[in-house]
């Protein structure tokens, strides 16, 4: 229909599945002219919001929901590129790998909505432990959480470790099945040597520093074996 015509309004049927036929009233009218080339404002707005959803999207996608910190997914593409860089660059890169004590205990006494609380509560102050740009704090699964620290060396994670431990007794998280009577964390620490070959093996040498951690007592930090 031109530009200039009424409105007309008329019904029309549609056969529904049933093989009955219903009739809906239906409006025909001009057609809007498209934006005019001068309205530029009006064409790149839709873009912006678009862009700014986009944005959005992305980092809602790289984040764990209920903690704040980075996801799994997330972590596991920054230590690929924070590893080969730190190999580019002859440059320090630290690990943290950290463990909530009795977790498990802590749930079965305190319920899975008081459990996802004590994870949020975790989860800020991991963030204000990773504060610098490249500073990764991430859950890495259920109770355990990584702290990834470009141009950080061995004792420079120690000391956050310790900073973090310290960070979460000050927190004081009840939990009446700990020795402790507050919720703790152990930790273990890796930094980037000649014998990591890739990422995954930096993660499992990080990861058997926590085991030891564990297994001495809990509530404690412990460097890789041979960087102790």
């Amino acid at each position: 229909m031109a530009t200039g015509e009424s409105i007309v309004d008329f019904e029309e049927p549609l056969v529904q599945g049933n093989g009955r036929e219903r009739w809906f009233l239906t409006s025909k009218g001009p057609v809007a002219e498209p934006p005019r080339r001068s309205d530029r404002a009006f064409r790149r707005a839709p873009r912006c919001h678009r862009e700014k959803r986009l944005v959005k999207m992305k980092g809602l996608a790289d984040t764990d929901a209920l903690t704040g910190v980075a996801n799994r997914r997330m972590f596991n593409e920054a230590i690929a590129e924070e590893f080969a860089r730190a190999r580019r660059a002859e440059s320090a890169l630290s690990l943290l790998l950290i463990d909530v004590d009795h977790f498990k205990a802590y749930n079965d006494t305190y319920g899975h909505l008081e459990g996802n609380n004590c994870l949020r509560m975790i989860g800020e102050v991991l963030r204000s432990i990773a504060k610098r740009p490249r500073d990764l704090a991430a859950r890495f699964g259920g109770e355990e959480f990584a702290i990834l620290l470009p141009g950080t060396d061995r004792d420079g994670a120690l000391r956050l470790a310790k900073m973090l431990r310290s960070a979460l007794h000050r927190r004081a998280i009840p939990h009446s099945e700990s020795s402790k009577a507050i919720v703790t964390v152990s930790i273990g620490v890796a930094n980037i040597s000649d014998r990591f070959a890739t990422p995954s093996e930096l993660v499992a040498a990080t990861d058997q520093a926590l085991y030891a951690a564990k297994k001495h007592g809990r509530d404690r930090v412990e460097a890789a074996a041979d960087q102790a």
